[in-house]
């Protein structure tokens, strides 16, 4: 009798754990061969290679379970899967090898199914004392009996909860003005859940420094007890001289004439920093997929325009005179707008790598850069919102559009976060159009 197998798909199935494609189970049989070796190509990605023994007894039947599945390999997504014949005897295939079959998935029995977790950061209060008021609460999200403790950086118990989902801990303190707090929820039931954390930078009570004019003997101006300035009460005799009043040099002061360039630059880093991020996701995160030399040239060509833009801006503040040089509150921006970039970008690989931890550090940046940046800087609200607008547009969305032409990164792109971005985006170039528009008016 010759050799034939068969693939039998209504008992193939995926396992999920916590939502999450673990493993996939396949069988079917095998006559005339003792052996059989077992390829599967899911998601565009072909999982290694499995070489299993044939039960002649059951009644031939051959199975085995994949683990270790790579992010493109969803539920309900198409895979293919080839059986040839590996006893060395007789050569025979599946005929079926060539067809789409669709993933279903069900629940591993026994598997650990952890909650998601959703914090809410409440508005920052006024500087009382060097510190400032926080809110902050996390809402474990589920159906099932939870038991949670929430504590602060230095593990002091913030708050304590016991009962069915969805479960809410809070708590309100006043922290130290320019310290970064840490709050971590520790899921005590069920066991086993990582839990979750949330970092928060309390901007600084610092007041801007304020430079008092000040001028020689009694034809300077001197500060009264009130704050105001006035010239002093004595005045010359009328036989005194008066002095010559000395005639103003030529100013000196730097124009903003190269303001443009702050904004060249964070764009272009923010774009530099998204593409890096994902080229590297490409290379680390899908496995048999490596990216083409022209991806990593066009990561290099972006990372040099802005080395070059940034040496440019230094070189023209130094030759022209009515060009300003890179300021603290110029970096701070662009810092600024290169964390939200890259924590937006980071939030949406998600799907193929474990990226959520470096974008919440990425996003604790953001908030500290943007914090300092407003106490130190006083920037305007449309020259605020702009910044952020110009993340979004010159780092995320375009390397999100970028990595679409990619098939092989085409799974890794979080929905959620493709919502949260185009939201943000379009609430940001309204408000920016708005703000800019009613200050243009002002006086």
């Amino acid at each position: 009798m010759a050799c034939n197998i068969l693939f039998d798909y209504n008992a193939s199935t995926g396992y999920t754990v916590a939502g999450v494609l673990q493993e996939i189970y396949v069988q079917g049989t095998a006559i005339n061969c003792e052996s059989v070796k077992i390829t599967i190509t899911c998601g565009g990605v072909t999982l290694p290679p499995a070489i299993v023994t044939v039960n002649p007894n059951h009644p031939y039947m051959w199975y085995h379970i994949f683990k270790n599945i790579p992010p493109p390999c969803q539920c309900n997504s198409q895979f293919s899967i080839k059986v040839e014949c590996a006893d060395g005897k007789e050569k025979c295939i599946n005929d079926d090898h060539k067809e789409k079959h669709d993933l279903q998935c069900t629940l591993k029995i026994g598997a650990l199914t952890c909650p998601p977790i959703n914090w809410n950061i409440g508005a920052i209060g006024y500087c009382q004392n060097g510190k400032r008021s926080v809110s902050v609460s996390a809402t474990i999200q589920g159906t099932g009996s939870y038991s949670a403790e929430l504590r602060d950086i230095t593990n002091n118990l913030l708050d304590t909860q016991t009962g069915p989902g969805p479960l809410t801990l809070a708590f309100s303190e006043s922290y130290q003005g320019g310290t970064t707090q840490k709050f971590t929820l520790i899921l005590l039931k069920p066991a086993g859940c990582a839990g979750g954390a949330q970092t928060l930078a309390i901007p600084s009570c610092e007041p801007p420094k304020q430079e008092v004019p000040t001028g020689k003997g009694e034809w300077g101006m001197v500060p009264t007890s009130t704050g105001k300035i006035e010239e002093p009460k004595t005045h010359p005799g009328p036989f005194e001289k008066k002095p010559t009043p000395e005639k103003p040099g030529p100013i000196t002061k730097k124009s903003n004439k190269c303001g443009s360039m702050v904004w060249i630059v964070g764009a272009l880093l923010s774009l530099a920093a998204s593409l890096t991020a994902l080229t590297l996701a490409w290379y680390l995160c899908i496995p048999g997929s490596v990216p083409p030399a022209w991806v990593w040239a066009t990561v290099a060509g972006v990372g040099i325009a802005a080395g070059i833009a940034t040496a440019t801006w230094y070189i023209l503040c130094a030759l022209v005179p009515a060009c300003e040089c890179p300021t603290k509150c110029d970096w701070l921006q662009i810092g600024m707008m290169v964390a939200m970039a890259s924590a937006t970008i980071l939030a949406w690989l998600s799907s193929c790598c474990p990226t959520w931890l470096i974008a919440a550090g990425f996003g604790a940046a953001y908030i500290a850069a943007l914090a300092g940046w407003i106490a130190a800087c006083k920037p305007s609200t449309c020259h605020v919102l702009a910044a952020q607008l110009a993340a979004i547009v010159s780092g995320a969305a375009p390397a999100i559009a970028y990595i679409i032409w990619m098939p092989q990164m085409a799974a890794c792109g979080s929905i959620l976060v493709n919502s949260v971005v185009a939201t943000v985006g379009a609430i940001l170039a309204a408000s920016t159009a708005a703000s800019c528009a009613a200050a243009s008016k002002s006086p």
